[in-house]
């Protein structure tokens, strides 16, 4: 029976159990001796000495095919490693071996190391020496303490690169890795050497980390531009932005405890650190704003050391931002400038219509006094109060920072209507006049009552809308200049259903543009100051009384 020497002792160690089980069987079954668990674990010494013969006997003919298999023979002969079979390995690895004794001369090496050194076989390496093969010394000396070393401690030196320069003068990176040989015992008996030319994959790894850097370089100038952009964006203080942005140019540059950094913007000239003294090594960036430059940004080193083209590029980078900073500021002061003007003319249109009202007044006395005051003595009283407030309001004006807080409906143009009357006249004689002046409202009720035409009035604009719903007018006579719902608003409110009524505006203010429509669909505006005889016309043209000229 042939059987794989692999399985031998496995099977006939099975069949030493086999034969265990088959004679308990028919000891226990065919011979009646016992049960078949007694005879399998407890037989009887006679069985026994049947038993663990036979079984033993099996089990050593196991042993003996696993040992003596000729297939087996066969696997290891043809395997069998011999000199030339590992030289011709060797010879395949693309690193350069080699191997020395304890005494370091060469006792071999593979083909590409025999190549290298310039030997035509690698047998011809047998015996020699370093001094023998290299012709560079410190090569020489380089490799021999490299050896010495592994000998003495018997610490493998694995991957120490090293740069040499080859005859040619070209510069190339050599991987060693050295490591002691062993005997049976233990005991070193040499060394066993591989090379390997990385030049190559050094210079890569030197681009990648070129690259890597400078990325980093990208990220951390990117990181101080932002960071820039966040300090303009919060400030509107220039002095204090351009101290914040010297602050994050000298921390992204090198050496900062070395540099210095001064910013001209306009009239302003920052310098934060001492170190400008030495002006002889910097750069600089202009600051401009609409292609003019209003500035730069310099920036050296104290120990001359040249900037590098980051630094450069971060220079300019920043430069640009100041000057669209700067862009904005004037932008911003140019929006300031704007809203001055316009406040002034505000005020001074507030100040205006409040200083028509005391006119208003008086030139209602003067009229209504028709040039005999020994009768209208009651109307003298009422001219110094009127003269005050002109005088107080005048004061104002020569001081516009304290009319802040007047109202303003203004504008540019100065508008005087006055139109003439036309079309039938109105059935109802009554008039309705709203203005927020008690005095100037009392007058002008005075004199519509002069002329025997029943007349309201209403001081607010609410009231106003209150009393037109209630009654029916020929004549609505309103100032523009109310609180809360003002002139304007009051006519657009009532103009679609005022049919015959007639509406006349009155107002000491400037107007703008915008109200020129509304002012236009009105019949009438009455600038203030106005006389009692513009009124009383105004009547006439429109009740047709025939009273007053």
């Amino acid at each position: 029976m042939k059987v794989k020497s692999v399985n031998s002792i496995v099977f006939w160690g099975a069949m030493a159990m086999a034969f265990w089980l088959i004679d308990s069987i028919i000891d226990s079954i065919v011979f009646g001796e016992g049960s078949l668990f007694s005879e399998l674990f407890n037989p009887q010494l006679d069985d026994l000495l049947l038993r663990l013969p036979i079984a033993a006997l099996l089990i050593a003919v196991g042993f003996y095919f696993h040992y003596n298999d000729p297939d087996k023979k066969e696997i290891y002969s043809e395997n069998k490693l011999t000199a030339d079979n590992l030289q011709n390995i060797i010879d395949h690895v693309p690193q350069l071996i080699f191997w020395k004794n304890r005494d370091l001369v060469f006792m071999g090496c593979n083909r590409r190391f025999a190549e290298e050194v310039g030997l035509k076989s690698p047998s011809q390496i047998i015996g020699k020496t370093e001094s023998e093969i290299f012709t560079n010394p410190k090569d020489i000396e380089i490799f021999h303490e490299a050896d010495k070393r592994v000998l003495e401690t018997g610490i493998p030196e694995i991957h120490s690169n090293q740069k040499e320069i080859t005859g040619s003068g070209e510069e190339i990176w050599i991987d060693t890795n050295r490591m002691p040989l062993h005997d049976k015992r233990g005991n070193i008996i040499g060394i066993l050497g591989t090379s390997e030319d990385i030049t190559k994959r050094k210079l890569a790894e030197e681009e990648s980390l070129q690259l890597s850097e400078t990325l980093q370089e990208r990220v951390n100038e990117l990181t101080a531009l932002y960071t820039i952009d966040r300090v303009i964006e919060k400030s509107d203080d220039l002095t204090q932005t351009l101290d914040n942005i010297e602050k994050i140019v000298l921390g992204a540059l090198r050496n900062p405890e070395k540099a210095w950094v001064r910013i001209r913007a306009k009239e302003t000239e920052h310098t934060p650190n001492e170190n400008n003294k030495n002006d002889s090594s910097f750069i600089s960036g202009e600051i401009r704003v609409d292609g003019v430059s209003i500035g730069s940004i310099d920036v050296g080193y104290s120990d001359d050391n040249n900037a590098t083209k980051e630094e450069i590029d971060l220079i300019t980078a920043v430069s640009g931002r100041i000057g669209r900073f700067m862009e904005r500021m004037e932008l911003q002061e140019k929006i300031l400038s704007k809203e001055r003007n316009e406040s002034t003319q505000k005020i001074a249109a507030a100040v205006a219509h409040e200083i028509s009202q005391p006119l208003q007044a008086l030139t209602i006395i003067s009229d209504m006094a028709k040039g005999d005051w020994k009768a209208n003595i009651d109307l003298l009283d009422k001219i110094p109060e009127q003269i005050e407030k002109i005088s107080a309001l005048v004061e104002k004006m020569m001081d516009l920072e304290n009319v802040k807080t007047m109202d303003y409906a203004g504008g540019v143009e100065i508008v005087d209507l006055n139109r003439s009357a036309g079309g039938k006249n109105p059935v109802i004689r009554k008039v309705l006049v709203i203005d927020d002046n008690e005095e100037v409202l009392a007058m002008i009720t005075e004199v519509i009552r002069g002329e025997e035409i029943e007349v309201d009035s209403a001081s607010t604009g609410e009231e106003g809308l209150e009393m037109i719903e209630k009654n029916e007018y020929g004549l609505i006579i309103c100032d523009i200049k109310l609180p809360n719902i003002d002139g304007f608003e009051l006519f657009k409110s009532v103009r679609d259903r005022l049919g015959a009524t007639k509406f006349v505006f009155m107002s000491g203010y400037i107007t703008i543009d915008k109200h020129m429509e509304l002012i236009s669909q009105a019949y009438a505006f009455l600038q203030k100051p106005f006389n009692v005889k513009q009124i009383i016309n105004i009547l006439n043209k429109i009740f047709n009384s025939g009273k007053g000229s």
